[in-house]
């Protein structure tokens, strides 16, 4: 990983565990041959609804050259996977992934429109 991965937990408690997840996951951004200069990473519980149990919130904030290319999951309380960290994490990240291509494949387009 060429690029600083920043994390931080809003009324979670981190672990070792949860950290080196996340930072693998951030790892494999980087392996899509796109330039990447850094990521940060929030980990929250941001309501704590009685009848909605404890719904996690992942976002992602990944910037590259020019840019800053934000992506959330989470946080409704009505999807199965919100009440898992770990696939909120796996859902974020791969929306990530598609997020990226698409500003890439976006920037290459305009490129070769303007030359």
């Amino acid at each position: 990983m060429d690029f600083p991965v920043r994390i931080t937990y809003r009324g979670i408690a981190g672990s070792s565990a949860l950290e080196s997840y996340v930072r693998r996951r951030a790892g494999k951004l980087g392996l899509h041959r796109r330039p990447l200069v850094g990521c940060h990473v929030v980990l929250a519980t941001p309501h704590r609804h009685k009848h909605h149990g404890r719904p996690f919130e992942v976002h992602v904030v990944m910037s590259v050259p020019g840019a800053e290319i934000a992506v959330s999951h989470g946080g409704g309380g009505e999807n199965p996977s919100e009440a898992d960290l770990y696939a909120c994490v796996d859902a974020v990240f791969d929306r990530a992934v598609r997020r990226l291509h698409e500003h890439f494949a976006r920037r290459q387009s305009s490129r070769e429109r303007g030359s």
